[in-house]
């Protein structure tokens, strides 16, 4: 069940606000759903303070997954390709890499990196490094290393020379440059230093950082906050108006996160707030409630491996039972129902797929075509507690189930 998000996470946001890459995001006349970012528009003397309502878990990018962790690692890190922001196509282009070359047989891609970046540590960023990020990923088996288990064998990461590193494939797979835009480049030479028994590292970057990126690690309270200081020596440079010190603080209470950013403790805070907060600030003076178009999807993965959704049927009549239009009208504000797993601003998008929409009596002929015909059945549905949509979504699926 695929819904689109009347807000993306401002977390992406953020990053681009602390990696200071500049520019808007999207198409203004695009039939799209829109993000909302909260800024205050006046800066005061002190460090840019971000309101998030989830915890940074983990600062290794070998182990990153959600928002919170993904804003940590687009500024202690940088990755190979990133999307492309100057004209919202969000396509992915060189970043660390400079340019790159596929094989006609689509397994083999080369790829060429920048000269001159150096790690915060001031070592030069090289192949090396790039081909133990991907050994360190598979190695560890956490975070995004999905994306390539299947895909690659760690021998079949190569350093052509300083600036050349080869993949070379197991399989033809169209989306590798994409999903380089998960593989955070880490020091190797400062992580091999500090390894215990073989274990990449993982120790180490569990509490310190080996990057690139726009900034350094300050402080990290896994409680409370996560400091960030701008590196001087950025490959990318510094403009006078781009912020060096800021702080993400973790506040779980969404009326703390209004009342921060109303006082002006708080510059910013995040997307998953109640649509009628957004509203409030509108009538705010000093906040700005920025709107753009979102290519993120709000999904509801169902397991199926565990009865009674290991059933298709099962799975078509909880997806023909649960309510899109009052989901995509009262909970996201606005948002529109998705068209398949692939929003569509993104390249790949396929308007002719199957699309649920609610419609009881088609749910309970599925459910007599299902192997658990003749019984009762009970599903647990998991949320993220602290984010109201996810408490609204729990009880939208509840009552109608």
């Amino acid at each position: 069940m695929n819904k689109r998000w009347i807000k993306t996470s401002v977390l992406s946001m953020v990053a681009l606000t602390l990696s200071a890459c500049g520019g808007q995001t999207g198409n203004p006349d695009q039939a799209a759903p829109v993000e909302e970012v909260v800024v205050q528009n006046k800066m005061p003397d002190r460090p840019f303070i971000y309101a998030a309502q989830q915890n940074v878990g983990t600062i290794d990018p070998a182990k990153a997954l959600d928002g919170t962790e993904m804003i940590t690692m687009l500024n202690l890190y940088d990755p190979l390709f990133a999307p492309e922001r100057e004209d919202g196509s969000i396509a992915p282009v060189p970043h660390l890499a400079e340019e790159y070359d596929v094989s006609e047989d689509g397994k083999t891609y080369t790829v060429t990196l920048r000269e001159g970046i150096t790690f915060h540590s001031g070592n030069p960023l090289t192949a090396n490094d790039v081909a133990y990020s991907m050994e360190r990923m598979l190695g560890i088996g956490e975070g995004n290393s999905w994306l390539w288990s299947e895909l690659l064998d760690e021998k079949n990461v190569t350093v052509q020379d300083d600036h050349t590193v080869v993949f070379k494939l197991n399989k033809p797979y169209a989306p590798f440059i994409s999903s380089l835009t998960q593989l955070f480049v880490v020091d190797s030479n400062l992580v091999k230093e500090n390894e215990q028994n073989n274990d990449y590292g993982e120790n180490y970057l569990s509490k310190q950082e080996a990057g690139s990126g726009p900034y350094t690690l300050k402080k990290w309270d896994r409680e409370t906050q996560i400091e960030f200081e701008g590196y001087e020596d950025y490959w990318k440079g510094w403009e006078e108006d781009q912020l060096k010190q800021v702080q993400m603080k973790f506040v779980t209470e969404e009326s703390t996160v209004k009342t921060l950013l109303v006082s002006g403790q708080a510059d910013m805070v995040h997307s998953f707030l109640n649509p009628s907060t957004y509203e409030e600030f509108k009538k705010q003076d000093g906040i700005v409630v920025q709107e753009d178009p979102s290519a993120l999807l709000q999904e509801m993965p169902m397991n199926t491996q565990k009865a009674p959704t290991d059933d298709l049927n099962v799975r078509k009549a909880i997806a023909s039972v649960f309510d899109y239009e009052i989901a995509n009208e009262q909970i996201l504000g606005g948002s529109t129902q998705a068209i398949g797993p692939v929003p569509a601003s993104v390249e790949g998008h396929n308007e002719n797929v199957l699309v649920f929409n609610r419609y009881v009596e088609k749910a309970k002929e599925y459910l007599e075509q299902s192997a658990y015909a003749d019984e009762d059945l009970s599903v647990s549905f998991m949320f993220i507690g602290d984010l109201a949509e996810q408490r609204q979504y729990s009880q939208l699926i509840s009552s109608k189930l």
